[in-house]
């Protein structure tokens, strides 16, 4: 169970690449009984690719879909860790931080989380993608999977055998009609690298099947690349190619040269105007983004992580 403590914040990294095991408390929120749960507790950040600011993931009772906390993670202009701050992007999400309890190459898992935006939260255009939770193996560049704003569509993603060029598919709704609201995701994923017969991923929101796939997400030769065999499972604010919105938006002319992010290790890459956006004054600043996640859960069944069933 997710147990909050006033002391989280002291807690020390569970290894060299991951900071801060449990949110802490934001002002105000009172420490909560045993019973409370948010997400389970091998979750972690990194600090490579998370900026380290004490309002960027904590324990709210703003928000919650069960009981009466939620994880609320929040993203300002500038916020990126320092592998990010070079390459374009922005992000604070929290992932899978126990080899032992990660999925690994050939078994299943049912992911299952709630996600709330606020009035006002807004997406960043077709060319910033804003991912809100995803499943990637290890090393591996592309997420197998990953729910992504895209023009304002909230939409499943999914690369079939290790194809760059994710399949896109619309979940029904749009950033709009989840504003103000909680949005329940239920997804299921088989990481065989053959397929079986069946789905091999399928997703629910707010209780409907929207998207189901027979392709598999992981290929031999994405294994021998990587040479791992483990997939992690994030969620947080994720935002790439931020330089493209600052552009759209800019009220100052810069002079920046453009970057070509090249994906080496699974092929194509993107153009973009910077690696290097808030490093220059575009007389705007991107939007503060806020969102809130409960009951985030991992299990062998959907009526373990689905909080619709529960």
């Amino acid at each position: 169970m997710w147990k909050l403590s006033i002391f989280t914040a002291a807690i020390a990294m569970l290894s060299g690449c991951v900071t801060n095991t449990n949110p802490p408390l934001a002002e105000g929120v009172p420490a909560a009984t045993p019973a409370e749960y948010n997400a389970p507790s091998y979750f972690a950040v990194s600090p490579e690719i998370n900026p380290r600011k004490s309002y960027n993931w904590t324990t709210s009772n703003e928000q919650a879909r069960v009981g009466l906390t939620s994880q609320r993670f929040e993203l300002r202009h500038g916020d990126c860790g320092p592998d990010d701050c070079d390459r374009d992007r922005q992000r604070i999400e929290a992932g899978e931080d126990d080899y032992n309890k990660e999925a690994k190459v050939g078994e299943q898992r049912w992911y299952g989380w709630s996600i709330y935006l606020p009035p006002g939260f807004q997406g960043l255009g077709v060319d910033t993608p804003m991912v809100l939770g995803q499943g990637k193996l290890v090393r591996w560049r592309p997420a197998l999977w990953d729910f992504t704003i895209v023009k304002n569509n909230f939409v499943f993603k999914h690369t079939p055998n290790g194809d760059y060029d994710p399949t896109d598919c619309l979940t029904g709704l749009n950033v709009k009609q989840m504003q103000g609201r909680w949005t329940d995701i239920v997804v299921f994923a088989d990481y065989s690298t053959k397929k079986s017969g069946k789905p091999m991923v399928s997703t629910w929101v707010n209780g409907k099947l929207r998207c189901q796939f027979n392709e598999p997400l992981i290929t031999q030769k994405m294994l021998d690349d990587t040479g791992k065999d483990q997939i992690m499972m994030k969620y947080g604010i994720y935002t790439a190619y931020v330089s493209e919105w600052l552009n759209r938006n800019k009220t100052k002319q810069v002079s920046a040269a453009g970057y070509t992010d090249v994906h080496v290790d699974a092929g194509g890459s993107n153009e973009s105007i910077t690696n290097t956006p808030f490093k220059f004054d575009w007389g705007v600043k991107l939007p503060t983004l806020i969102a809130y996640y409960d009951e985030v859960r991992i299990g062998a069944t959907r009526e373990e992580v689905d909080v619709r069933l529960r």
